[in-house]
């Protein structure tokens, strides 16, 4: 089953996280184009510091709401954020968090509208991502666990859009903008699909290596095989059972990824 639904937390989140500019890292979310807030250089100092800084990005996916998550920081609910920097990070990021909820809030609240159009776009690729899904899963001798989309627009990036992933509730739960052209939205959603099988193998490879999103960083290389494991899946799966889909994905490919 697959159903698509709208994320206040992941606006909020990915809003706040696109101020920070990461260098050359590939989790970053940064957007030139957003303003410089007061609060930006404290926090991208805690970030840059915190080894539990990729956490953060699965937050909207592991809780259930806004409230639900600035509340999971401020308590030290996760073992990922309880060591000093990273309590530091997650205290600093539910201020910030909260000091910027009334201003999306406001812009999310009048995108309503678009956004139901957007998720009715989407719902016409199911048939696609129902077949890559289940050849993908088919692979392990299971069948695929059901998938929620969340649409976060402040994913979005020029004519595509970043993805987060993970699984939660019970469920694969994948953000993404819905905002982007859909074929590259569809492409970005199944690359985030492809992980929870393809990274068994590799991550079994790089037993006992931390993966780090920095260019460079001592995990950078279990990051790599790990991305390159999901689009080489993805290129295969495709090519079988939705061949509809090829020529956007090799469109898709071009724009994100550099062997």
């Amino acid at each position: 089953m697959i159903t698509v639904a709208r994320s206040l937390g992941g606006e909020v989140l990915y809003e706040v996280l696109g101020h920070l500019d990461l260098g050359r890292d590939a989790a970053s979310l940064y957007d030139s184009n957003r303003p410089v807030r007061p609060w930006t250089k404290d926090l991208l100092a805690a970030y840059l510091v915190a080894p539990g800084r990729l956490f953060i990005h699965a937050l909207p996916l592991i809780t259930a709401d806004f409230p639900s998550m600035v509340e999971a920081l401020r308590i030290g609910r996760f073992s990922a954020l309880r060591d000093p920097a990273s309590t530091s990070l997650a205290v600093r990021l539910a201020e910030v968090l909260a000091a910027e909820f009334p201003r999306v809030e406001a812009r999310w609240t009048q995108d309503a509208v678009a956004a139901r159009e957007r998720a009715v776009e989407l719902v016409a690729w199911f048939p696609s991502l129902v077949r890559i899904r289940a050849a993908l899963w088919a692979e392990t001798g299971a069948t695929p666990p059901a998938l929620e989309i969340l649409d976060c627009d402040a994913l979005r990036a020029r004519n595509a859009t970043r993805g987060r992933g993970c699984a939660a509730f019970g469920r694969r739960r994948v953000a993404v903008s819905l905002g982007a052209p859909m074929e590259q939205v569809v492409c970005q959603i199944v690359h985030e699909e492809m992980h929870p099988v393809t990274d068994r193998a590799v991550r079994a490879a790089f037993a006992g290596t931390s993966q780090d999103t920095r260019v460079g960083g001592a995990g950078f290389a279990l990051h790599r095989e790990l991305e390159r494991a999901a689009v080489e899946a993805g290129d295969r799966i495709i090519t079988l059972v939705a061949p509809e889909l090829v020529p956007g994905y090799r469109r898709w490919l071009e724009q994100n990824w550099r062997a």
